[in-house]
């Protein structure tokens, strides 16, 4: 690959061009594209994963508070009762 700049010059009636490779800059810049684009994905795959371990922890407390909450109510109701039963 090669950059050009083509210039005519009438004082001299002259054609001057300038060529330039840039294999290795378009190289690197697809190289950097790829690296960029696999950052990308893993930073989504984090993020995807952050959210279902958040999700698996909320229904766990979820579910521990609702077991929490059924046997303060039945231990409340009890010293109401005074007995020891519950109704």
């Amino acid at each position: 690959m090669t950059w050009q700049a083509i210039f005519y010059v009438e004082t001299e009636a002259v054609i001057i061009g300038i060529f330039a490779d840039i294999s290795k800059e378009h190289e690197q810049q697809e190289k950097l594209a790829l690296m960029k684009g696999e950052t990308l994905t893993k930073a989504q795959e984090v993020i995807d994963k952050q959210m279902r371990v958040a999700q698996e922890i909320a229904g766990l407390l979820g579910e521990t508070t609702a077991e929490t909450k059924v046997l303060l109510t039945k231990l409340i109701k009890m010293i109401k009762n005074g007995d020891g039963s519950i109704q």
